[in-house]
């Protein structure tokens, strides 16, 4: 049995987040949609 499969998961990780934020960011910045 794995140790951490007892402790409470987290819905989301902070890096998945992390992740969707900088390319929302980049894709903003890309096609210029920021005013």
């Amino acid at each position: 049995m794995e140790p951490f499969a007892e402790q409470q998961k987290p819905s989301v990780p902070w890096h998945l987040w992390l992740t969707a934020v900088a390319a929302c960011l980049f894709f903003i910045w890309c096609f210029d949609l920021v005013p």
